[in-house]
């Protein structure tokens, strides 16, 4: 995930740079990956935690019997 993040990012800088004329410190980059994976690992443990939680009504439901 850290590497997928990273190259997306260098490249969006790279491209920032090259068409838009504008530069981003190393720094920025690193700063911004960091906080998007931690970001996006809070938001996935809230998915798998929501999954986990079934409701009682939905936990007698038996898709066989009906």
């Amino acid at each position: 995930m850290w590497l997928i993040v990273t190259t997306w990012l260098i490249w969006y800088a790279r491209r920032q740079a090259i068409h838009k004329n504008i530069i981003q410190s190393p720094l920025c980059t690193h700063n911004f990956v960091e906080r998007f994976i931690s970001e996006f690992e809070m938001a996935t443990q809230q998915v798998e935690r929501r999954e986990t939680h079934m409701p009682k009504s939905l936990a007698r439901f038996d898709p066989l019997k009906v």
